[in-house]
């Protein structure tokens, strides 16, 4: 049941979400809450620490969960997260600054949302959601802030081997809160589609809560090397793969747009 936020003390509604957000599959601890004086909208922070073998996939999908969770407890609050894998020790608060320094100091940057950071075999892959101000994300055509956030954060720390950004525009954010879901589960379907490189992402996923229920609906533009008998296998596949690694997702609907004319898809 949601909780009657103003009724209760910050610290007794930090605490119910801290204990909520422990119980999850996948999470390890839940660090810090932070929460904002807000009326409407109340901005909720957190900061949880996750299993060391989830890869990005799981961990937007855990992150998903600890997001859609926060807003039925709190309704209509502005959640932000931050993970990262057992096992980073301190690295974390190092790397997050070094993150947040380049992302706010990048022309064209809003911010960054929803910072991951995940042990990769002693290395550190860092993933995130860039707010890019004035530009409608197409998730296959890198924007130019998005090509210098991924060279300067690697250039900046040798223990990042691996950046991977979702871009995001201010008002695709608000739409995705309003839709109560935010941007985890956009970013676990932008990861899955990167697994089937004969199909690209034409925009953003479009996700609709339907009560406890995800319905997703997908624009892909096939390679033009491949026939559509091996087009309608593919997008099975994706649909297939979509729904098994979130279970929350039960419907998914692929909208194909052809290639143009002469040239290829291929990213």
């Amino acid at each position: 049941m949601p909780i009657p936020l103003f009724e209760r003390s910050g610290r007794e509604v930090a605490d119910r979400i801290r204990r909520s957000v422990k119980a999850l599959s996948g999470v390890v601890d839940c660090n810090q809450v932070s929460m904002g004086f807000i009326r409407e909208k109340p901005p909720i922070q957190l900061h949880v620490t996750l299993r060391e073998n989830l890869g990005y996939e799981e961990t937007h999908v855990t992150c998903s969960m600890i997001d859609r969770r926060i807003r039925h407890m709190v309704p209509d609050s502005r959640v932000t997260i931050r993970s990262e894998t057992i096992g980073l020790n301190d690295n974390g608060d190092a790397i997050l600054k070094i993150v947040k320094g380049i992302v706010e100091g990048e022309p064209g940057s809003r911010g960054a949302q929803n910072i991951h950071l995940i042990g990769l075999n002693g290395k550190i892959g860092v993933d995130l959601v860039l707010l890019e101000a004035g530009t409608r994300a197409t998730p296959s055509h890198p924007s130019r802030a998005e090509i210098e956030v991924g060279k300067k954060l690697k250039a900046a720390d040798s223990r990042i081997s691996e950046v991977v950004i979702h871009r995001v525009s201010p008002h695709e954010l608000v739409v995705d809160e309003r839709s109560g879901h935010g941007t985890e589960a956009r970013s676990y379907i932008e990861h899955v589609v990167n697994r089937f490189p004969t199909l690209r992402l034409l925009s953003p996923p479009v996700i609709r809560r339907v009560g406890n229920q995800l319905h997703v609906r997908i624009r892909v533009v096939p390679s033009a090397s491949i026939g559509q008998e091996g087009r309608n296998e593919i997008g099975s596949k994706l649909m297939a793969a979509i729904k098994k690694g979130y279970q929350a997702i039960t419907k998914v609907e692929m909208i194909e747009v052809a290639t143009p004319s002469g040239g290829d898809s291929t990213p």
